[in-house]
């Protein structure tokens, strides 16, 4: 079975793609790194078309339309369609550790019909009270605390730079939303077409729509207990989602809306 990494990323932070593409070439167990490049960007309407400079062995891959960043995975999942394949995808903006990729195949190889995740948390922690509340499938079978472990990585980080940390997960198991950026493993039939009709609700969280389609297709996402956690890298904090508005609303909004519309949609997260 082939192993695939696939990502994408946005003209800003091309000139610092280099360092976390290396990091991905490295991993153990990896049969291709693929970086997914929109002809035209939805956030970016003056980007002139130049491609970023990747390192050898990385594919690069140009694809018509822009989903987003939901373009680390659909596109991938359309090219191998049919194929017995997993495909981790992750953010652009993130150093990976050794060993990273390895260890999530390998667990999804033997839950062949789950999404693996490194890192989520119940749909309830994404939602603001004032706006609607869920409970979430899974809302109460995983655990998750910022325990001295974690704390103290935190700061060693920050003083000496990357030291690999361990995620506040004390617990394995099921979560409704994954954290994109940690990385997630899937299989290309967990995304059919209409994965791709992305509603403007949903088209800049990408983390909401596309656990909400795997929670429409009753695939779990299983989290393992304290796998390590990418460091962000230098370009984390350029164009960065986190603060992004859409309309005058910020990332909380943008959540609550999209999850509101996922619910509705697929009458899932009850």
């Amino acid at each position: 079975m082939k192993r695939i990494i696939s990502l994408t990323s946005i003209p800003p932070r091309f000139p610092f793609l280099k360092k976390s593409l290396e990091t991905l070439l490295s991993q153990e167990s990896v049969d291709e790194v693929r970086l997914y490049i929109p002809k035209k960007y939805r956030r970016f309407p003056l980007y002139d078309g130049v491609l970023p400079d990747v390192p050898k062995g990385v594919t690069l891959c140009i694809v018509d339309e822009d989903f987003g960043p939901a373009t680390k995975i659909l596109p991938a999942c359309k090219d191998f369609r049919g194929e017995n394949v997993q495909i981790l995808f992750c953010d652009d903006d993130a150093v990976f550790p050794k060993g990273w990729a390895k260890k999530l195949f390998d667990i999804q190889e033997n839950r062949s019909i789950e999404a693996v995740a490194v890192w989520g948390r119940p749909i309830g922690d994404y939602i603001s009270n004032e706006v609607v509340s869920f409970h979430g499938r899974y809302a109460k079978q995983i655990k998750i605390q910022h325990d001295i472990q974690y704390r103290l990585g935190r700061v060693l980080e920050k003083l000496f730079g990357y030291i690999p940390l361990k995620k506040p997960m004390i617990v394995s198991g099921y979560v409704d939303v994954f954290f994109g950026v940690c990385g997630v493993v899937v299989k290309p039939i967990f995304f059919d077409s209409e994965a791709f009709d992305i509603p403007n609700e949903a088209w800049a969280v990408d983390d909401i729509w596309l656990s909400a389609y795997l929670a429409k297709k009753n695939i779990p996402i299983y989290s393992p207990w304290r796998l390590s956690c990418p460091h962000s890298s230098e370009s984390a904090n350029v164009e960065s989602l986190l603060t992004l508005e859409v309309e005058g609303k910020k990332r909380q909004e943008l959540n609550a809306k999209a999850a509101a519309y996922c619910q509705n949609k697929y009458k899932i997260w009850k």
